[in-house]
Formats: structure tokens, C-alpha cells, sequence
């Protein structure tokens, strides 16, 4: 009998699940299940969860403090805490803050602005430099998976035509507290893409207890699962923007339960559009 060889076990790993949409504000959002060949999605989330581990246990990332002290950060902390304030609350200002310093009144200057509806956040994200954000960035950027996407894309978007680099990503992890307040995407890129790589135990993330749902302003929500896949034009033809969406408060009780929202998000610019003209 012939050997499987890597190259052919990679392309029997990559089965596309099951593939949902919905409009929304004049787009078309587009659910995947099953999106990445499991092998690579288990090997992402496994490198996301180790880096978590590592950072959330070491003494300098003060998660439950009010201070960090100037020598906080270690080479085990690869994520760093993000927010679009420094500790005052910023009416117009979408400069990001990253660092281990002064979470916890970030955190709570972040509540404050979503509760005044002023555009905020509070995540962590892996640093820019680390290994996998890098990788993932090349797996994104190939040939090989922007085909797949336009695959994907083209019965309901047949000029669809993905620019070779990306736009922008960040790798992500939402605890508890954590949140991205309503926006749309319409300055980041054409193509939005949002990968769950949830780590949990056995079931489903329980959306009613935990919150963390994507939701679009068309009353749709999608509960954090892993190995699924979001895309949606976050700009149309028209020059329009897409859907208003937001990541809804984590609860401590998701990472209590053992269920950890990791993930990444991304954005593809088409080759047809031409960002400077908007």
C-alpha cells in the first residue's frame, strides 16, 4: 500500500463544515464551521493557551492590581492587556494602550465609556512580534487560504478578489470584564474575518451565562466555538459601511467554568477597492 505523504494528509484535513449566512445592514455574514484543518486549529489554540498560562501566572501581570510596577513585564508575557484609553476617558481618541500597567482602572474607564456609548474595549492580545501571530499572518496572507476564502465567498460575491496582504490582525483573548463595544470595520479593510479557537471543556459556551457572543446589530448573535469561522464586507461597493457589531461582556463565571475565549481577527482589502477614495 502506497504512504500518505504530509502534503496529502494536510489537504484530507481541510474540510470545510457547515457554511450559514445571513444579511445584515446590506451585507452578507457568512458562518463556518470546522474552517482551519483541525490539526493546525488544536496546534493554535494549544500555543495561545500556553502563552496565556504563562503571562497569567506570572507575578508581574497584576490582573487583580491597581499598579504595575516599571520592571512588570517578563519574557513569559506574551499578552498584553489593550484598551483605547490610560486610565481617563477618552471621548475621540481611538490611540491604543498596550501594556501591564494599570489594568485594573483601564478596565474600569473602558465600562465607563461603553456605558456612556462611547466606542471602547478591553482584551488582551499577543504580542505583535510573537511566533504565532507571525505564522498565522503567513497562513492568511498565502495563496493557498485566500483561495479557499474566495471559494467560499464568490457564490454570493463573485468580484470578490483578496488583496495578498492583510489589512491588519490581532490574536485575542477576552476574560472576564472583557469586551469591544459597538463599531463597524469600515476603515480597517474590505473583508472582516473573525476565527474562534475556543478552549472549553466538553459542551457548548453557554451564551446566556457567559455572554463573549458576537452580535450584529440585526439581532443576530454567534457564540464563541472553536475551529469556526465569521467573514463579512466591513466595506461595500457603494462606499457604505457594514454591519454594526460588538463583542458582549465576558463573564468571570466562562473561565470559572474552564471555558477560555481565544481567537483572531483579521481584515483582506479587494484589489477593487480602493481604501484612499473613502
Amino acid at each position: 500500500a502506497s504512504e500518505t505523504t504530509t502534503e496529502e494528509k494536510a489537504k484530507e484535513d481541510v474540510v470545510i463544515g457547515e457554511h450559514d449566512t445571513f444579511i445584515c445592514a446590506n451585507a452578507r455574514v457568512h458562518i463556518v464551521s470546522n474552517f482551519l484543518p483541525i490539526n493546525l486549529a488544536v496546534k493554535w489554540r494549544d500555543q495561545m493557551v500556553n502563552a496565556w498560562d504563562a503571562t497569567s501566572m506570572s507575578p508581574g501581570t497584576c490582573r487583580n492590581s491597581d499598579e504595575c510596577d516599571d520592571n512588570a513585564s517578563t519574557a513569559t508575557d506574551s499578552w498584553q492587556y489593550a484598551t483605547n484609553n490610560d486610565g481617563t476617558v477618552r471621548s475621540f481618541n481611538n490611540a491604543k494602550t498596550r501594556n501591564l500597567h494599570n489594568i485594573k482602572a483601564r478596565n474600569e474607564t473602558a465600562q465607563t465609556m461603553r456605558k456612556k456609548n462611547l466606542f471602547s474595549y478591553s482584551k488582551w492580545e499577543l504580542e505583535p512580534t510573537h511566533p504565532l501571530v507571525q505564522e498565522i499572518e503567513e497562513a492568511f496572507a498565502s495563496n493557498e487560504m485566500r483561495n479557499r476564502i474566495i471559494n467560499l465567498l464568490q457564490p454570493h460575491h463573485p468580484k470578490v478578489l483578496l488583496a495578498t496582504d492583510l489589512s491588519d490582525l490581532f490574536v485575542t483573548y477576552y476574560g472576564g470584564g472583557d469586551f469591544l463595544s459597538k463599531h463597524n470595520d469600515g476603515s480597517s479593510g474590505t473583508w472582516a474575518f473573525v476565527i474562534s479557537l475556543m478552549d472549553g471543556a466538553e459542551g457548548e459556551w453557554r451564551a446566556d451565562e457567559y455572554g463573549g457572543t458576537l452580535s450584529f446589530q440585526c439581532g443576530r448573535v454567534v457564540k464563541p466555538r472553536f475551529n469556526s469561522a465569521v467573514f463579512f464586507q466591513s466595506r461595500l461597493n457603494n462606499g457604505s459601511y457594514g454591519p454594526i457589531h460588538e463583542v458582549l461582556p465576558v463573564s468571570w463565571k466562562a473561565e470559572a467554568d474552564g471555558y477560555r475565549r481565544f481567537g483572531f481577527t483579521g481584515w483582506y482589502s479587494d484589489v477593487n477597492d480602493n481604501m484612499s477614495d473613502r
